[in-house]
């Protein structure tokens, strides 16, 4: 999320610095800049992708009635034609020369670290514990922004169970999100809605249950590291391991 974004919200210049990890007089003056119209020199510069224009060309026009997938362009031309530029510089080069597409193959969110993590459970029958088999429930709790996540192992999916889960993945991961989003499970939603609208019952957490709220954006950051699956995906290969 970009300062001219984050200011065209109505974010205030202070939560937009806290937000990016700038300082309010580095936010004030791009945003002067963008007021006075003033021009990145680096927008005038040629971009690498250029250099295969018309590979690019190419592949466009044989492309032309379907959804643009870039990343696939951009191996493509690695793969053919030798290219040693970034998707980045692909990206930007369509960008550039080429209108907007009716349709994208995908769309990508960001958020700032710290602002959400993805909360979901999964089942695990016929578990061997020790002498035992017992069905077990993996909470994932998954940081928006970089995809690192923690996993806790639960005996039940109840409510008290939920709770303390939550408390274990956040000290894992060493501090609070803003939001947790959470994926439609029966110790979260209380009821559904016919269009996919749902009634959270999650209740706020009691101060002898709950982690201290600390503050998350710079303890968070130095925590995300990790790879880029979605939080579904990584129940996915946690079923596979």
């Amino acid at each position: 999320m970009t300062i001219k974004t984050l200011a065209a919200k109505g974010v205030a210049k202070r939560a937009i610095g806290r937000h990016l990890g700038l300082t309010e007089g580095t936010v004030r003056y791009h945003l002067r800049r963008l007021a006075e119209g003033a021009a990145d020199g680096r927008g005038r510069q040629a971009r690498a992708a250029s250099v295969v224009a018309e590979a690019i060309g190419y592949w466009m026009n044989d492309h032309g009635g379907e959804a643009l997938n870039l990343a696939e362009l951009h191996a493509w031309l690695v793969s053919e034609h030798d290219y040693t530029g970034s998707l980045r510089s692909v990206q930007r080069y369509i960008r550039e020369t080429y209108p907007v597409p009716r349709q994208r193959a995908r769309r990508r969110v960001e958020t700032p670290p710290g602002a959400q993590a993805q909360v979901d459970w999964a089942e695990f029958r016929g578990v061997h514990v020790g002498e035992t088999v017992k069905t077990l429930y993996a909470f994932h709790l998954t940081l928006s922004h970089s995809r690192r996540s923690a996993v806790v192992w639960s005996e039940r999916q109840d409510q008290m169970s939920w709770l303390w889960c939550h408390n274990r993945a956040l000290e894992r991961l060493g501090g609070v999100p803003a939001v947790l989003r959470v994926d439609n499970t029966k110790t979260a939603v209380a009821q559904g809605g016919a269009v996919g609208r749902a009634e959270r019952s999650l209740p706020a957490l009691r101060d002898d249950t709950a982690l201290p709220h600390r503050s998350l954006p710079a303890t968070l950051a130095r925590a995300q590291r990790q790879g880029r699956a979605p939080c579904s995906h990584a129940t996915r290969d946690l079923r596979s391991a």
